[in-house]
């Protein structure tokens, strides 16, 4: 069966949309993210992945998981930003790294055994955003996305 490329539609802000498998549909694929979605999970899946996780790319991710049972203080902000900054320039040259905001007991006196790193980024496509990582004592990992 012969395929046509078009160009692919836009949403509401003007963002090109992504294709994935058109399953039992009239097209034989259909829109499944936008480029804040997918910039969103390529940062998600830079940060989640292990140094040394993947296969033959032992350079990809980064060594978040070792911060779990460091010392919740003031030395562990540059610690992740260590961490953060040099996956992000070379695995995702296209996202411009804004801000790196590490929240600790220091700034928080209820966040015991929790950190919050909020990463703020845009893209020659898309304005600011951020995603927001909540770490605690248990190793259970929180991410959301935000604006």
């Amino acid at each position: 069966m012969p395929y046509t490329i078009v160009p692919a539609p836009t949403n509401n802000n003007g963002n090109v949309t992504g294709f994935g498998p058109g399953l039992g549909g009239t097209t034989p694929f259909v829109t499944v993210y936008t480029v804040d979605n997918q910039i969103f999970d390529k940062l998600k899946n830079l940060l989640l992945t292990r140094l040394g996780e993947r296969v033959l790319q032992p350079t990809f991710g980064t060594d978040l998981f070792k911060i779990l049972f460091e010392v919740n203080s003031q030395d562990l902000q540059e610690q992740i930003n260590d961490y953060i900054q040099p996956a992000i320039a070379y695995w995702l040259p296209e996202i411009n790294l804004t801000n790196i905001i590490v929240k600790t007991i220091e700034d928080d006196p209820t966040m015991i055994h929790t950190i919050e790193i909020t990463i703020e980024y845009s893209t020659d496509s898309i304005n600011l955003q951020s995603l927001t990582l909540a770490i605690n004592d248990n190793g259970i990992i929180q991410v959301q996305q935000g604006q």
